[in-house]
């Protein structure tokens, strides 16, 4: 039958020429032996060093630094940590920066746990209370309470000092503050902190005993939860003595000679700003146990510097973006009590007269320890990076990794079709007679 002419032009395209019968060489014992010695082991190897690379470059974390422009965005800090030694009601979190913005006795979103002695948990009555919710005032001793008697009557020409507000116009004496509610209502209208009229104002003291809290010994305290602040630099500390705001200033107040109660001791279990994403690592404060002990100050002002860099994860799967944050760390520790080096000079005989020797002066030293000037606690001072670093993992279809292992089955088999022809083009030589030789 003739052709057709589709027939004819396939045939003129085809890239695979056919040898007949005749011009093909026969097959060979050396063949068989660059086959399976050579050919065969180097596919097995090279096809699986293929797939290992595939799956090691799926998944592959990649990097890159822009300029963050996410300025407006608030960063969720997320804290757990422990205080072995230091009661929660002596647990005070408070969190600042520098747009002035602080929140003063941190509680929502908080939760404290009660511990023993040394940290240790209380299985059977475990005491779980809010933040700043509940606080239990021991007993002191009398010279440390204000006592007054809130029976007295005031004079009659009695005007109580407003200090710096505006009486309120329902006061019970025009222009003037003579209760500590209508003090309070004063503060409250000029938008100022009431927090400490209690312990400083004389209506509030005169109408109630407010004792000056003591630390209180024999208990630890798990504190855990989070809070958010703004994008700008700031600080969140753990410090001795409830917080307040006097004149625009940050204030703790607390007896200087109950410092030393105050237990620093710590042990971080988490410390992030932001969630977290796949495969991100825990923050490099996690882990972190401090210490106090009488050989370094018995307790002190620990001091954490974190650099915070803006982080955001781009998942390839959800097509999501996790906004985050990483961060590094320094750190400085001061103690409260510091030792001090005295040193006396006695003069010895004749050394008035003008001679001086050894043994006519002598000099003595004195080692003895006196507080510092810092307040004792836990200071987390941050900032931020104006850069952000995007993160994202590679994803490596399969057909790429069918591609390169075709492309290694055709270059092994070309190369050892190589080898076959140079073994078979020199029969003298002692690979020829070796693969030649009968089995």
């Amino acid at each position: 039958p003739r052709p057709s002419p589709t027939g004819v032009g396939l045939k003129k395209i085809d890239i695979f020429p056919k040898l007949k019968a005749d011009y093909s060489a026969p097959r060979t014992n050396r063949g068989g032996a660059v086959a399976v010695g050579m050919a065969l082991p180097m596919l097995v190897i090279l096809v699986l060093a293929e797939l290992r690379a595939h799956f090691g470059a799926n998944g592959l974390a990649k990097e890159h630094i822009r300029v963050d422009t996410a300025l407006r965005e608030r960063i969720r800090i997320n804290l757990n940590i422990t205080f072995p030694n230091l009661a929660c009601e002596d647990v005070h979190l408070d969190a600042m920066d520098v747009a002035g913005d602080s929140q003063l006795g941190l509680e929502n979103g908080f939760l404290k746990t009660k511990l023993a002695a040394g940290g240790k948990w209380i299985t059977n009555k475990s005491e779980k209370v809010k933040a700043n919710k509940e606080h239990i005032l021991e007993e002191m001793d009398q010279d440390k309470r204000l006592i007054v008697d809130p029976t007295n009557k005031l004079p009659k020409d009695y005007c109580g000092d407003c200090y710096g507000a505006d009486a309120p116009e329902n006061a019970t004496k025009t222009g003037c503050c003579n209760t500590c509610a209508e003090l309070t209502k004063a503060y409250e209208a000029k938008s100022w902190g009431t927090q400490f009229l209690q312990t400083s104002a004389e209506q509030c003291r005169r109408e109630g005993v407010t004792p000056i809290k003591r630390m209180k010994k024999g208990e630890g305290c798990n504190i855990a939860g989070f809070m958010t602040v703004n994008k700008v630099a700031g600080n969140f500390h753990i410090a001795m003595g409830a917080s307040t705001e006097r004149n625009g200033r940050h204030i703790h107040q607390f007896l200087p000679e109950d410092a030393p109660n105050f237990n620093a001791s710590h042990i971080i279990h988490e410390l992030s700003f932001g969630a977290k994403y796949p495969g991100m690592s825990d923050g490099p404060l996690v882990g972190i146990q401090k210490f106090t002990t009488e050989e370094n100050g018995g307790t002190g002002l620990f001091q954490y510097f974190l650099k915070v860099v803006p982080t955001n994860y781009i998942d390839p799967v959800k097509d999501t973006t996790v906004r985050t944050n990483l961060y590094s760390y320094t750190e400085k520790f001061r103690p409260l009590m510091v030792e001090v080096e005295d040193h006396h000079h006695e003069l010895g005989h004749g050394e008035h007269a003008g001679v001086h020797t050894d043994e006519m002066s002598k000099k003595h030293q004195h080692h003895h320890k006196v507080a510092a000037s810092i307040l004792p606690g836990i200071f987390f001072i941050y900032e931020l990076y104006p850069f952000a670093v995007e993160v994202s993992k590679t994803a490596v279809p399969f057909s790429h990794f069918l591609l390169r292992s075709m492309a290694v089955v055709g270059g092994v088999l070309t190369i050892a079709g190589w080898l076959d022809l140079f073994v078979h083009a020199r029969p003298k030589s002692k690979l020829a007679k070796l693969l030649a030789s009968p089995r």
